[in-house]
């Protein structure tokens, strides 16, 4: 994919840590690229007594570049020059999921990785104190069928209970979803 943009914009908010006085102002940053490549790979196969194993693997190249030098007042752009990576778009994400189905229950379990970002446009290492380190969880989802139309199921999000950070803005590190499990019934009518 190739996206090429001649006159990107962001808007100030409160969540792009931007000043009270400048908050739904928009900033022009002129042209830039975000491009890449993106894989998946799907499979669902009989493995017996009416058992299915499903394998889904998916992962996404991201690149970006600001096309021209240029000074702003939006805080996750600041003094940008040519060939800048834009903020908050990890180069490598990925996930795979694998399942187990059959006609009364499933459970699938996905591990999800997002690689390091930067908080602020640059190039090269990404300094400490603007960097989103790259992080890996584990989800994991259930379901049985105990009617036609009804289901329990079970959700757990972050397994692992991995501490992550998903922000530096607007006041300082945003951390990622904690362990969280879920128990529930749906009714079809």
């Amino acid at each position: 994919y190739f996206n090429d943009y001649s006159n990107l914009t962001g808007t100030c908010s409160m969540s792009a840590g931007c000043d009270p006085n400048d908050l739904d102002a928009q900033f022009n940053a002129g042209e830039a690229w975000v491009y890449g490549a993106e894989l998946n790979i799907n499979s669902d196969n009989h493995v017996g007594a009416g058992i299915r194993l499903a394998v889904n693997v998916s992962y996404t190249l991201t690149l970006s570049e600001f096309l021209a030098d240029f000074k702003s007042k939006f805080a996750q752009w600041g003094d940008v020059k040519e060939g800048y990576e834009l903020p908050y778009i990890p180069i490598h994400q990925g996930a795979l999921t694998v399942g187990i189905r059959s006609s009364k229950w499933s459970l699938d379990v996905t591990t999800t990785h997002v690689g390091d970002m930067r908080d602020i446009a640059g190039t090269g290492d990404i300094a400490e104190k603007e960097l989103i380190p790259a992080h890996t969880i584990i989800d994991a989802n259930a379901f049985y069928h105990v009617s036609e139309n009804g289901r329990i199921y079970v959700t757990g999000d972050n397994l692992l209970a991995r501490k992550y950070m998903v922000s530096r803005r607007p006041f300082g590190a945003r951390p990622g979803k904690p362990l969280q499990v879920s128990l529930g019934y749906k009714h079809d009518f």
